[in-house]
């Protein structure tokens, strides 16, 4: 399993599609001036919810594409009939997968995360508390990208086409992480709701993975955030993950592939 996982984060790296997104959080400090100059408030935690949006945003990128290659690559250019011809089963392999990819995010992320301490500290004035706080964000931005690529490796066996991958959990991330807001939107007219379309609606917030449960850019700029909350979350990332990863191993066996 460690020469898949070792294939795998250098296969990541060498593709121009994460090179572009290293390169990116690069052109992404050209912002920085604007949103210091723009801010009409706290040019502090505008800032620091700039830093925490781009970080959030290229994390989702990596993970959706990273899975988006193995696909590509493994399935679609058959190369995983030479891989499976070896000794491994295919549980192993996925998990390979899923551990290089997730290792390669965290590089991104503590990549990210170091570009834009320095001016974080340069605006604040040598504030610790804000690299603190964009610390904390690059954990809970790792754990909705764990999370995503477990989920992703579920439709890894489904789909031989890339692009209908792309859609498809693109389309599971937008949901799950919008399932906060749509919650109390329902729930302000809960009562109305017929009793079966409520069974529907819960059954599904609670089956769909929580994305809008690890955004606390907000309370983490208002330092409205408990360690609690983090070691939930930390939990329920580790638990989907894990169930994840477990269904896409069964589905995966079963597949034929020819």
């Amino acid at each position: 399993m460690y020469g898949i996982i070792f294939i795998t984060i250098k296969q990541l790296l060498g593709e121009r599609l994460h090179r572009s997104l290293f390169f990116l959080g690069l052109f992404t400090l050209l912002g920085i001036p604007v949103v210091t100059q723009l801010s009409m408030f706290d040019v502090h935690k505008a800032l620091l919810l700039y830093s925490m949006n781009v970080i959030t945003f290229l994390g989702v990128l990596f993970a959706i594409f990273s899975v988006y290659i193995l696909v590509s690559r493994d399935i679609g250019e058959k190369r995983i009939y030479y891989v499976l011809s070896m000794p491994i089963s295919r549980a192993t392999y996925l998990v390979g997968r899923f551990s290089g990819v997730i290792f390669t995010g965290f590089l991104l992320i503590v990549f990210l995360i170091i570009l834009f301490v320095p001016f974080i500290l340069f605006y604040t004035g040598g504030s610790v508390h804000m690299v603190w706080l964009l610390l904390a964000h690059g954990f809970f931005a790792y754990l909705e990208m764990l999370m995503l690529v477990a989920v992703s490796l579920v439709f890894f066996p489904l789909f031989d086409s890339p692009t209908v991958f792309v859609f498809v959990v693109s389309g599971i991330y937008i949901a799950g992480a919008n399932m906060r807001d749509a919650k109390e939107f329902i729930m302000q007219s809960y009562e109305k709701v017929p009793a079966f379309s409520r069974w529907i609606i819960n059954t599904v917030y609670y089956i769909l993975p929580n994305f809008s449960a690890f955004d606390w850019k907000m309370p983490l700029v208002y330092s409205h955030v408990k360690e609690s909350i983090a070691l939930l979350l930390f939990l329920y990332a580790i638990f989907y993950a894990f169930v994840s990863l477990c269904i896409a191993a069964l589905m995966f066996n079963k597949r034929e592939l020819l």
